[in-house]
């Protein structure tokens, strides 16, 4: 007589609906971290799995809302039961929605890991947000970098990471996401800032990044994209980096970026996370050109900018 065989325990069956890396084909390439989570996330349950998780979310969520309309906390307005009632009905939708974001956190994990090695960079993961300079990194409260990727161009040691920051508190706290690509110099910069839209970051204020902003207007009309500032008395020295020649390629090509020049650091930052390959590539495209483009004016400013330190001092 054959022995019998043990039923698979629900255990065993809730632990088929998690995402694991399995589901994952090991010769994936993400190029758009959220067309790819959507084909691969759905294509993981079978036809008959998602008919009977949609049967039984319906009957669940349908006896909740029942209770909720029969229940007589609706006539009296310091019973919250009802509330209780709402939530355990959209428990499914809860459920769904937790395994699609760890299915997500996966794609957008190994989207940042094959950028990385497509360019020959290391990808180090989370980071502590200490040491950062500049205007954004002084935005809000709750700061956090994450999927940090590190390595050197040109000599310029680079850091590429995911950058959030939370202003406000209670029901009208906002959290921002953005992307952010450090380029390390060995000489001063001239402080500038050359922003596309303050609302994108919460109200970006120039002031965070140096005292005695002085707003420029170069030859080309930039109020249409682009707000750029000096600090006072650098004026000269920030308008022979925003050229005219500069200027068009910022506005044919990256229009959408944004440039700070705090201490040392070159830091080029773009509203929400860039989670495509495209995008992404042209973001590395900017500051590919600023390191090769760029870096005989901005070391050739360096005494320049040196001096007016040293006449300075006091100046933040």
């Amino acid at each position: 007589m054959l022995p019998e065989v043990p039923k698979p325990g629900l255990r065993h069956e809730v632990e088929k609906l998690l995402v694991t890396d399995s589901d994952i084909p090991k010769n994936l390439v993400v190029s758009d971290v959220g067309q790819d989570t959507n084909r691969l996330f759905w294509s993981k349950y079978s036809q008959n799995t998602k008919i009977a998780f949609l049967g039984l979310s319906l009957l669940w969520a349908g006896f909740f809302f029942y209770l909720f309309f029969t229940s007589p906390a609706l006539s009296n307005p310091k019973d919250d039961s009802e509330q209780i009632y709402i939530f355990l009905a959209l428990v499914p939708v809860f459920l769904v929605g937790g395994l699609y974001a760890a299915f997500y956190a996966r794609i957008e994990k190994l989207f940042m890991q094959q950028f990385a090695a497509s360019q020959g960079l290391t990808y180090v993961g989370k980071g502590t947000v200490e040491n950062l300079t500049g205007g954004l990194f002084s935005m809000g409260h709750s700061h956090a970098m994450s999927h940090i990727i590190t390595g050197s161009f040109q000599n310029h040691p680079i850091s590429l990471f995911f950058y959030r920051y939370t202003i406000g508190s209670g029901k009208s706290a906002h959290t921002y996401q953005t992307t952010v690509l450090n380029i390390f110099h060995d000489h001063t910069l001239p402080p500038a800032l050359l922003l596309v839209d303050a609302q994108y970051f919460g109200g970006f204020s120039p002031k965070l990044s140096f005292e005695k902003p002085v707003k420029l207007n170069p030859e080309l009309d930039l109020d249409k994209q682009f707000d750029l500032y000096s600090k006072e008395k650098y004026e000269i020295e920030v308008l022979q980096i925003f050229s005219v020649d500069f200027i068009s390629k910022m506005l044919a090509d990256w229009k959408n970026f944004n440039l700070e020049f705090s201490g040392s650091n070159l830091v080029v930052f773009k509203s929400g996370k860039i989670l495509n390959s495209p995008e992404l590539n042209n973001f590395f495209n900017l500051a590919r050109y600023l390191m090769t483009g760029m870096e005989k004016r901005l070391a050739g400013l360096a005494g320049s900018v040196q001096a007016l330190n040293e006449l300075n001092p006091n100046n933040k």
